[in-house]
Formats: C-alpha cells, structure tokens, sequence
C-alpha cells in the first residue's frame, strides 16, 4: 500500500513540473523578451553613465618600539591603534588639509563621500580607495591624503613632548650663555683668586648643562619610542579602467531580474488564472472524462470542417468524439444527446454540426434539433431554411413533422431549425409537448442531436435535460471557467441529467499553454495519413469521403473499437 501511495505521489509530481514546464514553455516569449528588454535598457543606460575610477593606495602603522612585544593586550592595542587611524584619515581636519593643497571646489563632507578606508584584518595596513570621475585627481587626492594625514601624526604626537624640550632647550640656552660669559671674565681676570672663582663657576655650569642635556635627550628618546608612524607602502598610480558603470555586469543582471520578474508575472497570471486548462482538471473537478479533443482549425464560413475536410486530424478527431459517445451508451442506447455548454462562445454548434456529419458518414440516420430558440445558428451552418422549425411544432394541435424536417445538404443528417423566436423557450423546451416531439422524430431518426443555449446564462438546457438520453457538455480550455463547468454539471445533475462525458473544443496546439497535452496524437496521425509532409491535408484530401459499403462499415467499426481500446 505504502509503495502504490509512494507511486502515486511521484507521479502527481511528475505531471506538477510537466505542468510547468509546459507553461513556461507557452510564457517562453515573454519571458525572453522581458529579459531582452532589461537588458538592452541596462546597456544604454549604463553607456550613457559617467565612468567612476578608484585609485588606491595602501598605509602602514608603524608602531612605537617601546610597544614591539609579542603580548595579547600589545597586539590588541596595536589593531585598535589601526583602526583609530583609519578612523581618523576621514575626519575634517585631514580632508580640509587635502582640499587646502590640492585646492579642490569640494567641502569636506563630499570629499569624505569619494574616500573609502578600509583596514585589513589582523594586520597593521590600511586600504585608502578614492572614487572619482576624474582618475588623476583620484590618484592626487589619494597619496595628498596619505602625506597630510602622515604629518598631522607626527605633529600630534609631537606635541605630547614639546613642551618638556622647549623647557630644557631654554635652559641649556641660558646655561650655554652664562658659561660664555664666565669665560670671558676669567679670561680677563688679574686676580688669580677671581680667576679660580669664575672658572669653579664654569665648572658647575658646565656639570648643570650635561645634566640637562641628557634629560633632553632622554625626553627625545622616550618621544622616539613611544610614537608611532604612518608610511605609504604602495603609492597610488592614475587609473586606467573605470570600476562604474560596469556595462555587460549591469546588462546581464537586468537581464536575469527582467527574466525572474516576468515569471513571478507569468505564475501571478496563472495561478489567478481560473480557466479549465488541462483533461486532468475535467476528470478530477467535474468527475467526468474528456471524450475527445477537437484541434483549432480556421474558420472556413459556415460550412463544417468535417464536410469540406473529411480526411484532417480534426475531422479524425470528431470521429474519435463519435466513438467514445458510442461507448457510453453501455447500459442504455443514446437516441437522443444534448450539447450544451456553461457560457457562450464555446463551440456547441460547431460540435454538434461535426459530430453529426461523422455520425452520418458511418451510415447512420443523424437529425439536428436546434434548440436554441434565442440565438438559432444551426440552419446557417447546414443551409437549410429556418421558416418553419421547432417553434413552428409546438403549436401543430396533432404530432405530425409537417415539413419541419428537412433534408440537409450532408447525405444522412436532416436538420429541424429554431423556426421564429418564441417569447417562452424555456416553458416549451420542458413541456410535454416537446417529448412528444422528440418521440416522433426518432422514428425518422438514429441518432437526435440537440443544441441548446449555455447552462448558465438561461434555464432552457435545464429543463431540456431529464428529457434526452444523454448531456455531452462542450469545454474550451483557456476560455471556460473551472468553476463555471462545475455549477453547470452540478446545475444539470440536479434535474437529473445522464451525463456522460466533455469534449474539449477549439485546442491551439501552437498557441496553448496545454497544447502539448495532445501534441503528439495529431503529429503522429498527420504523419500516418500524409507521410513527411509538413501540411495537414491536401487538396485530394478535402473531397468528400465515399459513401460507405456493408464491408467498410464493419471495418470501420473494427478500427473504432480498437481506436478506442488503444
């Protein structure tokens, strides 16, 4: 049981992205062209973009030797260290420093918007990138940037020691200026006790300024080991090629966006999209099988495909709707068939005028009742008269045809029209008068095919319904509602109707998004019937089918049954 679920599973997902791919096949063109239109918008709008360069240039942070030491907390302190210079390389007072020399016409709040500072992970290097239109004032801006920033360093920490050494140079100046003088007075000195007084003095003095001295070289040494620099390890060079705009990434991205954006459209439109589009979804909403499909084929005026084609894949398809009507009639024979459909425009006249003419081409005795006394069309398609018809029969006092049935032009198919419009056609459609009608016809007749209006839009196919031996409902993929064909079977259910299958009308095999479905049937009977060529049909083809012997009619039935088998 578990293996069957399994199986069954897989092959709703197979059938899933058959769906799909089937209708991204059908969306193929837009999807292509949505791509094709991004793109080319991105490629102009791109060329027509100014080019931006970087010029980039990379620091290194020397730190003070007092500080080169292999210890966690000297490591951490000199990536904080890193990072508070690049920090600092954006801040006013470099970047007015660099408008000042380079005399830039920017402030420093657009200058900061060109400059990128990027410090490399677990190393004392920094990344300096400056975008402009302009690649050598991008290179200009780029090492000024380094210099200043270099100097203002060395000058902030500079003066954490100048004034320690401007004390101590004073005093060795004004010691060096006192010892001057000293030996100047001992030289002119007589008195040799003055003499030793004045040169003892010289001699303190002299002590005093090495004292000092070395304090002040102390104080230059501390400075040397406890200041860190800034050197430029890889000047930055005038730019070539421009990083913006990049033409054929832009291209390629607004081509791909273009293309996801059509199908997220092209899945919106689907999944709101209602319509009835595949057998599957017959047979699984409505309950019913799909007895045949009928190709889309041109108009050809009012004449049926079926007459002025008799050899097409679409005239083999109504023989194929021919014989699975047959074979539903297995517990009761099908004397008399309704086709209706849910809205307009779906093609019941068209089936019904087909259908009978194959009917008729198997030797039967086929008469088409138009039913549909409101918009009557059926009289136009067999070229007959619509003088007197339907209408005209339910006012005769006794049950007599009286001329209403009338030959067709089509061997073995009469036809009774609409006649003049009643003001009631639904009253007369569901009275007795017209079983009594429907009774006396078959007595001239095999088969009784009746077309009446939508289900949906009037109530004649309704009460029409519990009176015929069978409801074949007419579906256009792509057109008719899904849940218009379920409130139309279950409108006809409820009078009681026998209905016993749908037939798909009017399928594009180019055009659909379903087409596919049915592809390979027609291909396969076009190149069965017409060998290799590329056309359906030809003239020779066109001409009437012979009138079937005893012998052809068996054997025609013999290939339906096995047509049907397969």
């Amino acid at each position: 049981m578990e293996l069957q679920t399994d199986s069954l599973t897989d092959q709703n997902e197979t059938i899933d992205i058959a769906q799909y791919l089937a209708m991204l096949w059908h969306w193929l063109w837009v999807i292509l062209l949505a791509a094709l239109i991004a793109g080319i918008s991105a490629f102009f709008i791109s060329r027509e973009m100014t080019p931006v360069y970087n010029a980039t240039t990379s620091v290194l942070v020397n730190e003070a030797p007092s500080s080169q030491s292999v210890d966690y907390t000297t490591m951490l302190l000199n990536q904080q260290i890193t990072t508070t210079y690049a920090q600092m390389l954006t801040k006013r007072p470099v970047l007015d420093l660099v408008i000042q020399q380079l005399k830039l016409p920017l402030d420093d709040v657009t200058l900061a918007k060109m400059i990128t500072v990027t410090p490399v992970t677990s190393t004392q290097l920094i990344n300096i990138t400056v975008a402009s239109t302009d690649p050598t004032l991008a290179a200009n801006i780029a090492n000024t940037l380094v210099t200043v920033f270099s100097q203002q360093i060395n000058d902030l920490q500079a003066s954490r020691f100048a004034t320690s050494k401007d004390n101590l140079q004073a005093r060795m100046t004004d010691l060096q200026t006192e010892i001057n003088t000293l030996d100047a007075q001992a030289k002119a000195a007589t008195d040799p006790l003055q003499v030793s007084q004045l040169e003892a003095k010289v001699t303190d003095d002299r002590q005093m300024y090495t004292g000092i001295l070395t304090s002040y070289e102390q104080v230059q040494l501390t400075q040397d080991q406890t200041t860190s620099t800034i050197s430029q390890i890889e000047p930055a060079v005038t730019p070539t090629i421009p990083v913006s705009p990049k033409v054929l990434q832009n291209t390629l991205l607004a081509a791909v966006v273009g293309m996801l954006l059509a199908i997220g459209i092209v899945f919106a439109i689907e999944m709101l999209d209602d319509t009835v589009k595949t057998p599957d979804e017959i047979t699984h909403q409505l309950g019913l099988p799909v007895l045949a499909a009928i190709m889309h084929f041109n108009n050809t005026g009012d004449k049926p495909v079926t007459e002025l084609t008799p050899r097409s894949p679409t005239s083999e398809s109504f023989r194929t709707l021919r014989t699975n009507v047959q074979y539903a009639a297995v517990d009761r024979p099908l004397r008399t068939i309704m086709v209706t459909s849910a809205g307009p425009e779906e093609g019941k006249t068209t089936i019904v005028t087909n259908l009978a003419i194959v009917m008729a081409q198997s030797g039967k005795r086929v008469t088409i009742i138009d039913g549909d006394l409101r918009r009557p069309s059926i009289h136009r398609r067999t070229g007959v008269n619509n003088q007197v018809g339907l209408s005209f029969l339910f006012m005769q006092p006794k049950m007599i045809l009286n001329g209403a049935l009338q030959k067709s032009r089509i061997p073995g198919v009469s036809v009774i029209t609409s006649g003049n419009i009643p003001p009631n056609p639904s009253e007369l459609l569901g009275s007795q008068k017209m079983d009594q009608i429907l009774e006396k016809v078959k007595e001239e007749s095999d088969i009784i095919l009746i077309d009446t209006p939508p289900a949906l839009v009037v109530t004649d196919a309704s009460v029409l319904a519990p009176q015929v031996d069978g409801v074949l409902i007419v579906v256009r993929p792509g057109v008719t509602k899904l849940a218009a064909a379920k409130q139309t079977v279950e409108q006809l259910h409820r009078v009681g109707a026998n209905i016993f299958g749908v037939v798909l009308n009017n399928l594009d095999l180019n055009r659909s998004k379903y087409g596919h479905y049915y592809a390979r049937k027609y291909r396969y009977y076009s190149a069965y019937h017409y060998g290799k060529k590329n056309k359906y049909y030809t003239e020779e083809d066109s001409k009437p089918l012979p009138k079937l012997n005893g012998k052809d009619k068996e054997k025609e039935k013999e290939e339906e049954t096995d047509l049907k088998l397969n």
